[in-house]
């Protein structure tokens, strides 16, 4: 990608939810790119599944079937996409680095961590974690790092490293 670097700031707006199972954890989030106008999507994580809702659209990662479900619900269309099934690929390389910037984020204690390398492509990654967020942090680390096999979603990776529940997350394009 050419041309000046573009930074998406991913604002968890911690809102945890009992939803279809008592262990899933539901998060607002707020997103802009390119300090465009705020968009609001939500997220749910539950055991080897997760959906992404942005108002228009469902991303339904089912890890458990191997597929991802794309619900358009504007064009009252969907589409399956296959997760890639590579058991012998060597992971795409993933560094995390712990910062000493720490600094409250809604009401939450955090610390940042940069995500890069590999895994993270053309993207500098910089999560603000928080070890106070009342959540089962093993179960979402182990949802975020299955999650990792999603094409373009390698990254994820990172979080067999980080110890805590992001409540900001701040993407730098190159």
């Amino acid at each position: 990608m050419t041309g000046p670097a573009r930074r998406w700031p991913l604002l968890f707006l911690l809102l945890l939810g009992i939803g279809s199972a008592a262990a899933d954890i539901r998060v607002h989030v707020k997103e802009t790119v390119n300090d465009g106008e705020p968009s609001q999507a939500v997220h749910w994580f539950g055991e080897q599944r997760s959906m992404r809702d942005d108002g228009s659209r469902y991303i339904i990662t089912r890890l458990d079937l191997g597929k991802i479900f794309i619900v358009n619900r504007l064009a009252q269309q969907y589409r399956v996409i296959p997760l890639p099934d590579q058991p012998d690929a060597e992971p795409a390389a993933v560094n995390v680095e712990r910062t000493d910037d720490v600094r409250e984020i809604e009401g939450w204690p955090a610390r940042r961590y940069r995500i890069g390398g590999a895994a993270a492509g053309d993207m500098t990654i910089d999560v603000w974690i928080s070890d106070e967020v009342p959540v089962d942090i093993a179960g979402f680390r182990r949802l975020m790092v299955n999650l990792g096999q999603r094409p373009g979603s390698e990254w994820m990776q990172a979080y067999r490293q980080i110890p805590g529940f992001p409540v900001l997350q701040e993407v730098t394009l190159e």
